[in-house]
């Protein structure tokens, strides 16, 4: 797994295909190795915008999202 901090440039879709792998799979674990494992509250923003469509789900990540990658 990596750590890996959003840059602002790409959407998690965009991160996922980069990295070869699905956007579930970088949340789950990003919720797994977070604090108390839930997510960030950055993230939890990010994440409830999508679902509140106040975010495309193609726009870009805000900077300084802390997520997990696999390896």
């Amino acid at each position: 797994m990596i750590e890996h901090t959003t840059g602002g440039a790409m959407s998690l879709a965009d991160l996922a295909a980069q990295h070869h792998t699905k956007s579930s799979t970088i949340l789950r674990l990003t919720a797994e190795n977070s604090p108390k494992a839930a997510f960030p509250q950055n993230v939890a923003d990010y994440i409830n915008g999508v679902f509140e469509g106040r975010i495309t789900h193609d726009q870009h990540m805000p900077a300084g999202l802390r997520l997990y990658l696999p390896s």
